[in-house]
C-alpha cells in the first residue's frame, strides 16, 4: 500500500453532493436561452464536466451562445445554486482524520475557482485544504489535467509517488494519470464504477469509510 502524503480531491460528486444546485442553474441558463428541457437526466450531465463541454455536447451551443449560457449559469449559481449542496456522509470526519494525521489536502476542480472557495467556506471545510484550484473566469484552465498541473506547480518538493487524486468521474482519473499521480475513484458520486475502471482507477471506494482505509 502506498503512503500518501498529499491528496487532491475533486469537489462536486466527491466532497459534496451539489447536483441539485448545478441542475437548477443549468435549467435557468437554458430557459433564458429559450431552450426548454424537461428531462432531468440530461440536466444531471452538467455535474462533472466543464460547462463549455456540457453546453456544447448536450445542446450543440457554440461560440457566443456558449459564452452567454455560461454567464447565465454563473449568475444563478453564484446567487443561489452554489448553496444547494451538502457533504457526502462521512466526508467531514474523513477530512478531519486526514488533517490530524498530517496529510496535506487540496481541491482540484473544473468549477470556477472563486465558486469552489465559497462552497468550501460554506461547508466549513476551509481549514482542511492547503490549496483550492479551479478554472479561471475566462474559461481557461477548465480541463482537469490543467487544474491538477496548476496545483502541483504550487507545491515545492512534492513527490508524485506519494500523491493521490480522488474523484468520481473519468475526468478526474484521466487527469491524475496524465499528471503522474495515483488515481482513486469513488463510486458514490456522479460517475459509474465502469467508467472509473475504464479510465484506469487503481482503487475505487464505495463510501467515505472505504476511502479512509485507502488513504490512511
Amino acid at each position: 500500500m502506498n503512503h500518501f502524503t498529499d491528496i487532491l480531491f475533486d469537489l462536486d460528486g466527491t466532497i459534496s453532493d451539489s447536483r441539485e444546485g448545478i441542475m437548477l442553474s443549468a435549467a435557468y441558463a437554458l430557459e433564458k436561452m429559450h431552450i426548454t428541457e424537461k428531462d432531468k437526466e440530461r440536466l444531471k450531465r452538467f455535474a462533472g464536466p466543464p460547462l463549455h463541454d456540457s453546453f456544447r455536447n448536450i445542446y450543440g451551443l457554440e461560440g457566443a451562445d456558449t459564452d452567454m449560457a455560461i454567464e447565465l449559469y454563473r449568475e444563478h449559481y453564484g446567487e443561489t445554486g452554489m448553496f444547494r449542496c451538502a457533504p457526502y456522509p462521512g466526508i467531514p470526519d474523513l477530512l478531519e482524520t486526514l488533517h490530524l494525521e498530517g496529510k496535506r489536502l487540496y481541491i482540484a476542480t473544473s468549477k470556477l475557482e472563486s465558486f469552489a472557495r465559497k462552497v468550501i467556506e460554506y461547508l466549513g471545510m476551509e481549514k482542511y485544504f492547503t490549496i483550492i484550484a479551479g478554472s479561471n473566469d475566462d474559461g481557461s484552465r477548465a480541463k482537469k489535467p490543467e487544474v491538477i498541473g496548476y496545483l502541483l506547480a504550487q507545491i515545492p518538493g512534492l513527490k508524485k509517488e506519494n500523491t493521490a487524486m480522488v474523484g468520481d468521474m473519468r475526468f478526474d482519473i484521466l487527469g491524475a494519470r496524465e499528471q503522474g499521480l495515483h488515481a482513486i475513484g469513488v463510486s458514490y458520486g456522479y460517475g459509474t464504477v465502469e467508467e472509473l475502471k475504464e479510465a484506469g482507477a487503481a482503487l475505487i471506494a464505495g463510501n467515505a469509510g472505504e476511502l479512509a482505509s485507502l488513504l490512511l
